[in-house]
């Protein structure tokens, strides 16, 4: 339901925003209401200057040539007699005929137009030429921003248009082996998606010395999807937020969000946000590998150091593998099973109580002319994927975690490295002692990716690009997990390896992509290929064709658990 409760709010922050900017400027609220003297401003066609025609600086030569306005122009000099004497705007005491000393600084025309407004704004004020001048030269540009900045009330909201994007898509997928419990499709399914961006600008005054706009922005993403396979309808809300600058230095996001960092591909130590797993091995587009999280983020900006703060105020899991798509391993009947035996999980799920806390802090550094970004992370919470188990009710639980990881990523030599590490504190099992729950860890990974057209020229290497990485679990505490785990369950090994490989080629004025990706791991002796072919045909049709292939040799291993899953699938999408 959470979903719901962000689309409500997004909506209600949009209905505020609207009612508080649409229409004409209430000129009675800005220059006084109906209990005033009324008082006509002098029309064009008068004697008196107007100040409209005489602000523009590109009519003035003069002052375009020395950078500041020339003040005797705007003002009139005792030398200027072949002119009318020009109003003298800043003597509050003035009194023309059918005006009073009593009445504000300001005398307005009450046209609808706002351009004619702003030609017939005159002044009557104390401030003198000085401040004038300040804001020719360092503030708004038009005298009716000039009248908001005096009043302090801000005129309107800016709105920029209503961006709309958004695609349509056809995908499907057969299962390539005979699969444990599940249908022989793996994906069957018809998907549209709505992206919404709705910008407003707020100007925000401190009288006449200081004048900023700070901008607001509104997002949406949402997906209205028919699954041919579970047979479901339904709406998956990716994106419902609202984001702003408080401050020059600081920015804030509040509400459903797509949130990542760390330095890895495809593989991740410090990026504690939630996975869809499933999605990533079915077939659907990368993009759906990322979960939304329902969040609210501080971003802190400054030259020694930036700080990325994301507060979850409930618990958000990895929409893990848990039977109703993909077959699993389980440990406790010893065997693969699928629909038949779907995961059940005591979830933590009380707003507050069960939050998460994610940080890092981050900058650039300069290494002889080389330019490498250093970052440090940290999270409270709870394994994102069930890593527990209730005995009593048979239930898998997400026992708490802390993490403490750092990154750097820069030039080394022709291409790009990363690395990366996290200490995984299993806060429920810091003994090692407890077979139910994960032990904590040390986790790390390094890679490296080239661009090959420097190596074997511009014929075969252009948009050819090649990456590697090696990654890394080291179970703490190794000797008590092996004393305490129950009889009948399959040992994990004190140390995971992995070691990855992406290769990936353009084509065709970059229209045809090919890629490769693999997984190996050389102690489990299984792997995990993503071969794929993306053609954009127009500007709004895109074809792609690709697989999800597990090898493996033992059941129990993690690529190899999901050897009946492999799959082929294909895809059709209209964007617009």
């Amino acid at each position: 339901m959470r979903k719901y409760f962000w689309l409500l709010i997004f909506f209600a922050f949009i209905a505020i925003a609207e009612s508080n900017s649409d229409g004409e400027p209430d000129l009675n609220a800005i220059f006084g209401n109906d209990n005033q003297k009324s008082v006509s401003a002098p029309s064009n066609d008068s004697d008196e200057p107007d100040l409209g025609s005489i602000f523009e600086e590109e009519n003035n030569e003069d002052e375009a040539n020395s950078g500041s306005p020339d003040l005797d122009s705007i003002f009139g000099s005792d030398e200027s007699s072949n002119e009318p004497e020009p109003l003298d705007i800043f003597d509050k005491n003035t009194e023309e005929e059918g005006m009073e000393s009593e009445l504000p600084w300001y005398v307005v025309s009450m046209d609808s137009q706002p351009s004619n407004v702003l030609n017939r704004i005159f002044y009557y004020m104390d401030y003198g030429p000085q401040y004038v001048q300040h804001y020719l030269t360092k503030g708004p540009n038009t005298l009716l921003e000039y009248v908001e900045a005096e009043t302090g009330i801000p005129f309107q909201a800016k709105k920029y248009p209503l961006e709309i994007s958004g695609f349509v898509e056809g995908r499907g997928g057969i299962r390539t082996q005979n699969p444990k419990n599940q249908k022989f499709a793996s994906i069957g399914e018809l998907r549209a998606q709505i992206e919404a961006h709705k910008t407003f600008e707020w100007n925000i005054f401190d009288k006449i010395k200081y004048v900023s706009w700070k901008t607001t922005t509104f997002n949406f993403k949402g997906d209205v999807y028919g699954d041919f396979v579970t047979t479901d309808v339904g709406f998956d809300l990716r994106e419902a937020n609202v984001e702003f600058s408080p401050f020059d230095f600081a920015d804030v996001k509040i509400g459903r969000q797509i949130l990542t960092w760390g330095t890895g591909d495809l593989l991740f130590i410090n990026d504690l946000f939630p996975k869809d797993w499933q999605s990533f091995f079915i077939g659907r587009d990368v993009e759906y590998l990322k979960a939304p999280s329902d969040a609210l983020k501080l971003s802190i900006f400054n030259k020694i150091v930036n700080v990325d703060a994301v507060w979850v105020p409930v618990f958000n899991p990895d929409r893990f593998i848990s039977g109703q798509r993909i077959s699993y391993w389980n440990p406790m009947l010893n065997e693969r099973v699928g629909r038949d035996y779907q995961i059940s999980t005591d979830q933590p799920n009380s707003w507050f109580s069960d939050s998460e806390w994610h940080a890092r802090a981050y900058r650039n550094i300069k290494v002889f002319d080389n330019n490498y970004q250093v970052a440090a992370y940290f999270y409270n919470g709870y394994w994102k994927s069930p890593a527990g188990f209730n005995p009593q009710n048979g239930n898998m639980t997400f026992p708490r975690l802390n993490v403490y990881g750092g990154s750097v990523r820069g030039p080394v030599w022709k291409g790009i490295a990363n690395m990366e590490f996290g200490y995984y504190d299993s806060y429920d099992d810091r003994s090692g002692k407890d077979p139910f729950a994960e032990n904590s860890q040390i986790r790390w990974l390094i890679g490296y990716e080239l661009n090959m057209e420097q190596f074997v020229g511009r014929t075969i290497g252009q948009d050819l690009t090649l990456g590697a990485q090696y990654y890394a679990e080291w179970m703490m505490d190794y000797g008590r997990y092996k004393n305490n785990n129950p009889s009948g369950i399959d040992l994990k090994d004190e140390y995971r390896q992995v070691v990855t490989l992406r290769a990936t080629k353009l084509l065709l004025d970059q229209n045809l992509e090919l890629s490769f990706f693999a997984y190996f791991s050389p102690d489990d002796v299984d792997a995990y290929l993503r071969p794929h072919i993306s053609y954009k045909i127009t500007d709004y049709w895109t074809a792609d064709l690709g697989a999800n292939v597990f090898i493996g040799k033992e059941a129990h291993t993690f690529f190899d658990q999901f050897v009946r899953d492999s799959n082929i699938y294909i895809g059709l999408r209209c964007s617009f």
